[in-house]
């Protein structure tokens, strides 16, 4: 059928392993304009004469094959790739074509670039063939990139049109036994890149701090949207005070209670999704308890009206009922909750919280700990279903089918569920096909096992409109 799709210029393929190849090399790569892909090889690039993509992303590629694709991709004006480990220094054939063939993607304005290992001398060869590059998007874990002087000269010479500059720099710290003077020897390489040149005459401005055995730095606003709040953020750091939008991109945040504690100079004004976790817990008795009062301090670091998601650890159960009923009366957006099991019996007996998770939660997902209360047990399903009966999406785990047939039977708004059980019987497609049919409900299945663990099973089920 692609073949036949002479006109196609956009195509997107979000299953990185099943066909891949041969879904490409099905392809009008001639025709295409923008392609969303895991790779692009250069097998499948070597057979056209004339490849017209202007608009590339690539969720996982070699070094090698990126640096191919700048040769036979020569309209690209946007690229976005995410790289393995540099591997040019074992291809000298590569690096010799390299060094002779600069200046091979004159179009390409706009990079967007993730790799961890690759020396600065290689990624100068790679951007040697970007003379009119203006916007460079640059993530990575390699220390040799880490070099302000190295990035000025490059840029001042090479790089003229360059005018958006951002990236993030992290890094392992490795010597343990003397960490003060690691730290001291990377806040002064940090410091290089907040000079005149930086500043002044191009604005890009920058935060660095150390966190646990890591060390960071990055552009303002930071570019992802991920980020990890932990107490020795504070610890040592140069944040901007000023800047409210350091963190503007942030829409998934990991915060750790022991954080609330200490004076927080930062704010995530756009979080949707929150974990709340204690990373510094070695016992159970460390465990920093989160309290109703702490939902304060909580929105001193993140704009709560813009919450969608909260993912809260089982650690906190001791107040889970008065924390998680200031959450929602605070957050009015709060549709999805993550918790584990051994948590959501803790909820049935707070009267205005089961109010709130019905008017409010749309989306579920219980976590089992292990062997831990790891399912909800039977003397409690119907008072679960009565709680969420206006949940749409559910994820939970069970321990016998008839609880399935429960779930499926009184959260009547469902929309889809997916299970997991090792109680599947081997026949299970022919039993829920008798079952549901039953319920007068269409239902689409999936069924997997996990290759290497056979007793995880997963059922998933899209619900559909009612039978007449």
């Amino acid at each position: 059928m692609l073949p036949t799709l002479s006109d196609l210029c956009y195509f997107c393929l979000n299953d990185t392993l099943h066909k891949h190849d041969e879904l490409l090399s099905a392809l009008p790569l001639s025709k295409i304009r923008t392609l969303l892909v895991r790779d692009l090889s250069y097998d499948l690039m070597s057979i056209y004469e004339t490849i017209s993509i202007t608009n590339l992303t690539l969720f996982d590629c070699s070094f090698n094959d990126l640096c191919q694709i700048l040769k036979y991709v020569p309209m690209l004006k946007y690229l976005n790739a995410g790289c393995m480990d540099s591997d040019v220094k074992d291809d000298k054939f590569l690096k010799t074509a390299l060094c002779l063939a600069n200046n091979q993607a004159l179009l390409l304005i706009k990079l967007i670039i993730r790799i961890s290992s690759i020396t600065f001398v290689d990624f100068e060869m790679l951007l040697k063939q970007t003379p009119n590059l203006s916007t460079l998007i640059l993530s990575s874990s390699s220390r040799h990139l880490i070099n302000a002087y190295d990035w000025e000269h490059f840029i001042s010479i090479l790089l003229p049109h360059l005018n958006h500059f951002e990236f993030k720099f992290y890094i392992r710290l490795i010597e343990k036994d003397d960490t003060d003077r690691t730290i001291d020897e990377l806040f002064h390489i940090f410091k290089q890149f907040q000079t005149d040149f930086w500043h002044n005459q191009h604005h890009w401005y920058t935060e660095y701090y150390v966190h646990k055995d890591m060390a960071i730095i990055y552009t303002i606003p930071y570019i992802s949207q991920y980020f990890t709040l932990t107490p020795d953020r504070n610890k040592h750091c140069n944040i901007l005070v000023n800047n409210s939008q350091s963190f503007e991109r942030v829409t998934k945040l990991t915060l750790s209670s022991s954080a609330l504690t200490n004076n927080c100079r930062h704010y995530f004004s756009n979080v949707q999704s929150l974990h709340l976790v204690n990373y510094n817990s070695r016992s159970i008795n460390d465990l920093c308890a989160l309290n109703p009062e702490d939902i304060q301090s909580i929105k001193n670091i993140i704009n709560l009206s813009s919450l969608k998601h909260l993912d809260i650890e089982d650690h906190y159960s001791i107040n889970l009922s008065l924390v998680l009923l200031e959450m929602l009366k605070q957050a009015p957006q709060l549709s999805s909750i993550t918790m584990r099991t051994s948590s959501v019996t803790l909820l049935f007996d707070n009267d205005q919280l089961c109010q709130y998770l019905n008017k409010m939660i749309k989306k579920l997902n219980i976590k089992k700990l292990a062997y831990f209360y790891p399912y909800i047990h039977s003397n409690q399903i119907e008072k679960f279903c009565t709680i969420f009966s206006n949940i749409e999406q559910l994820e939970c785990s069970i321990d016998q089918l008839d609880h399935l047939l429960l779930l499926l039977s009184h959260l009547s708004k469902l929309s889809n569920i997916t299970v997991n059980s090792s109680c599947f019987p081997d026949d299970i497609n022919l039993w829920l096909h008798d079952k549901t049919m039953e319920l007068k409900r269409n239902y689409l299945f999936e069924y997997t096992e996990e290759i290497f663990s056979p007793e995880n099973k997963t059922l998933n089920i899209w619900i559909g409109e009612n039978i007449n």
